[in-house]
C-alpha cells in the first residue's frame, strides 16, 4: 500500500471486524478481500507457497496494526493472511465512542 493511503479499521470488540480504504486504482471495480487471522504471518505465507499458492503481496508490516500478506490459492481464490500486532491507536467502535484511521 504505502503512499500515505488512509485505511480505516472497524472494531467490533474482540479483534478487528473489518476495514476499508479508497480503491488504489482509479477506474478499477470495487472488491472485497477476506483475511484470515494467523499467529505467524511469515510462516503461514511460506506454508501456503509450499502448498502451491502464489504470493500476490509479500509479508508487509503495518505500523501499530500488525502485518499481512495476500496469496492466491492454486484454484485462483485470493485470500489475505493477517497477524495482529499491538494496537496503539483508536479505531471505529460500534458505539461510536472514538473514531480514527491509520495511514499505511
Amino acid at each position: 500500500m504505502g503512499g500515505g493511503m488512509n485505511y480505516t479499521m472497524i472494531d467490533v470488540g474482540e479483534g478487528t471486524g473489518g476495514g476499508m480504504m479508497k480503491h488504489p486504482m482509479a477506474g478499477a471495480p470495487s472488491a472485497w478481500l477476506a483475511y484470515v487471522r494467523v499467529d505467524n504471518v511469515s510462516a503461514a505465507t511460506a506454508k501456503a507457497k509450499s502448498l502451491g499458492a502464489t504470493i500476490l503481496r509479500e509479508v508487509t508490516e503495518v505500523p501499530n496494526a500488525g502485518s499481512f500478506s495476500i496469496i492466491v490459492d492454486p484454484t485462483g481464490a485470493i485470500l489475505g493472511l493477517r497477524q495482529v500486532g499491538q494496537r496503539v491507536m483508536p479505531v471505529f467502535r460500534r458505539n461510536s465512542e472514538t473514531a480514527a484511521s491509520c495511514s499505511i
